[in-house]
């Protein structure tokens, strides 16, 4: 089970604490958005938040989609209690030097879904769409330069 932290915790090595606090690596090691996997976990966290989702509990990094959203509905005959949502995140400037801008670039193609349990779709190895929406979440170039100064901006 996953425990969500607070970011006040001490780091402790060898049973003292070594000065620094969880916080501390947060800063460090997680502000740079324009980090792919970081920048997708940020939208993820922004569409969370903006559907009004419970963020009490950790994210769960090994779903086949990202958020899941209850609500009731059917498709064809099957009913269904939620809907999953895979969120996507893309952005023309990248956290490493480039001699151009990215191209932005989405795949909806059917993968295989990982499970803890038992690996890539052990119980059904095909290919599918195991989300039923996506949400694509391009960081904007243009309103990050015309602000001049560090900002988040994302255009849903």
């Amino acid at each position: 089970m996953t425990i969500r932290r607070s970011g006040n915790e001490s780091i402790i090595f060898n049973g003292n604490k070594v000065g620094y606090r969880l916080s501390d690596f947060w800063e460090w090691g997680l502000s740079d958005l324009l980090n792919n996997t970081l920048r997708g976990a940020f939208c993820e966290f922004l569409i969370a938040s903006a559907l009004g989702l419970d963020l009490q509990s950790c994210r769960n990094d090994w779903t086949p989609w990202d958020l899941t959203v209850p609500y009731q509905w059917q498709t064809g005959n099957t009913r269904r209690d939620e809907i999953h949502i895979e969120v996507k995140s893309c952005a023309y400037l990248q956290s490493w030097k480039q001699s151009k801008l990215s191209n932005i670039v989405f795949s909806i193609r059917p993968t295989l879904a990982w499970d803890e349990a038992s690996g890539y779709d052990s119980i059904q190895a095909k290919s599918r769409r195991h989300k039923d929406s996506f949400v694509y979440c391009p960081f904007s170039l243009d309103l990050f330069s015309q602000l001049g100064s560090p900002a988040i901006v994302f255009c849903f």
